[in-house]
């Protein structure tokens, strides 16, 4: 029989099992908490970690919030990583979206940062990485869990336990606009948007979930909101543990 891992819905219930298929029972993790039988719940309807904040215009890097964002969950989970170190460990092309018989050609987000972090975003230049991307380089300092395409649940439970999750959206959470269409070297077609932007979740209360940007600076987002946004732009997030 296959062994369970992570956050498993049994009879409509969520539990959680650790990576040696360990039940959590009987315990109080942040805002989490597992009855006699493992069964979860969050006990407080708001709950909001005490994350950093770095900035990544006043640092340099313009177009880093993905790596920011990771620079703030490692922080909040015990590792302190320089944002020079993340940048240079962060997969990138460095080169900028090509014009080539009549399509614009570039590389794939879900492996590396399309341009440079250290340059603007704007149409075809330095846009941005997906979480399957950051994966690698990141899990070398904490593990991470892809929570992408599982909605707003799956990031309060991964919040409740007192893990950041990075959040692909758009600036200040406004609907995505200016979008733009790439191909990659094998034909495979990605969307872009001009107010692409990347930040870390920190907590929630009942209707809103609290942001660290590394662009605005703290945020709280109505819930609504989020998931309005986050199913338009792909519904793209990365917990931190």
């Amino acid at each position: 029989m296959t062994k369970k891992t992570d956050w498993q819905v049994i009879n409509g219930k969520w539990y959680f099992f650790d990576p040696s298929g360990v039940m959590y029972k009987n315990k109080r993790i942040g805002n989490a908490a597992f009855d006699a039988r493992g069964a979860y719940s969050n006990p407080l309807s708001s709950y909001k970690m005490s994350v950093p904040l770095y900035r990544q215009f006043q640092m340099g890097y313009p177009s880093g919030c993905e790596f920011f964002s990771l620079k703030m969950a490692l922080e909040k989970k015990g590792r302190v990583v320089s944002a020079e170190t993340l940048y240079r460990e962060m997969p990138k092309s460095m080169w900028n979206a090509r014009y080539e018989n009549r399509l614009y050609r570039w590389v794939d987000p879900n492996v590396m940062f399309t341009g440079d972090p250290k340059g603007k975003l704007s149409k075809y230049r330095n846009y941005g990485i997906y979480p399957k991307g950051m994966i690698n380089f990141s899990s070398k300092y904490r593990p991470v869990k892809d929570l992408s395409g599982q909605g707003l649940a799956s990031i309060e439970r991964e919040l409740s336990l007192g893990n950041p999750v990075i959040v692909w959206a758009s600036v200040d959470f406004k609907q995505p606009y200016g979008y733009f269409n790439w191909y990659t070297a094998s034909n495979q077609k990605f969307t872009g948007f001009v107010n692409y932007h990347v930040m870390l979740a920190t907590g929630y209360d009942k209707n809103n979930l609290y942001i660290n940007d590394p662009y605005r600076g703290r945020l709280v987002i109505p819930k609504s909101q989020v998931s309005s946004v986050m199913g338009a732009t792909g519904w793209k997030a990365l917990a931190v543990r």
